[in-house]
């Protein structure tokens, strides 16, 4: 860490003894930068025993600048308390997503800053794994379909992610494709008027971020996302693949649903505007 941490005080902790194993880690030696930009940083720790079920934490801090950040954290209305929330709805309906361990404040020599403390998950972001085509034509396809039944799950339970984009999905090292979710500060009820419930913008999000890194999005990896995202709504809303649904074949709602998704995603890439994003994850 830049400066040593002081003044440590915890307001979530997810167990009895977790704010204890948490600063064990904090003062172990093994650290390793994940991120770091200003007083904002992300790092890997070794964990003591019984903290994390992978043997690491990740640790993230972020400066509390100005009085209102400050009260925001007193009233527990922070990025980091956003996150904790989504994060137990995501695990509440089955979606993985790393566990918090523990949410507080602290000082770092220069101000206040906040602290969350997660299992650290092995794995690499779904833009990362797009870049390096990992698994060939076919990896890829079967990355797409994971991405797309993840979103399905998340909309079928009420909410979509308005950031939901490859660089904030985890890969997780499995022989198949398992999808979670790193960053749950974007999660919002979706609206009950909308058929697809935000799953639109979400496939978008999947795309632009891919496109603004300079990637190119073939049409088998796009038609993959699109085919996990309907297959799963299928399962979640028919009892067995031979039922109809909405008093249509599967094969012709799949069909009719493509393009009507298609367009949505479609218009909503279109009005984007520019698409590179301002720091580029791939480096």
């Amino acid at each position: 860490m830049q400066n040593p941490l002081t003044s440590i005080r915890w307001r979530r902790l997810s167990g009895e003894g977790v704010a204890r194993a948490v600063e064990s880690a904090m003062e172990a030696p093994g650290a390793a930068d994940l991120k770091a930009e200003g007083r904002a940083w992300v790092r890997r720790l070794p964990a003591p025993v019984g903290l994390s079920s992978t043997g690491f934490i990740t640790l993230k801090c972020r400066p509390l600048t100005g009085l209102f950040a400050r009260l925001r954290s007193a009233a527990g209305r922070t990025r980091f308390d956003r996150h904790w929330s989504g994060a137990a709805w995501l695990r509440e309906v089955g979606v993985p997503t790393p566990p918090p361990l523990a949410l507080g404040t602290a000082h770092d020599g220069a101000g206040a800053v906040e602290l969350l403390a997660l299992e650290h998950w092995p794995g690499t972001t779904a833009l990362a794994a797009l870049a390096e085509g990992r698994g060939g034509p076919r990896g890829l396809r079967d990355l797409g379909d994971a991405m797309g039944a993840l979103a399905a799950r998340m909309t079928a339970a009420g909410r979509f992610n308005r950031d939901h984009k490859p660089s904030n999905l985890l890969v997780l090292d499995t022989p198949t494709p398992v999808v979670a979710v790193l960053d749950c500060v974007g999660l919002r009820p979706a609206a009950a008027r909308d058929v697809w419930r935000g799953a639109d913008r979400m496939l978008a999000s999947m795309l632009i971020e891919p496109l603004g890194c300079g990637l190119s999005v073939p049409p088998a990896l796009r038609l993959a996302t699109l085919r996990g995202y309907l297959r799963e709504v299928w399962r979640g809303d028919s009892p067995t693949a031979d039922d109809e649904l909405h008093g249509v074949s599967r094969l012709e709602w799949m069909r009719q649903s493509r393009a009507q998704l298609w367009a949505r995603v479609e218009r909503l890439i279109r009005e984007h505007g520019d698409m590179t994003p301002s720091v580029n994850p791939l480096g």
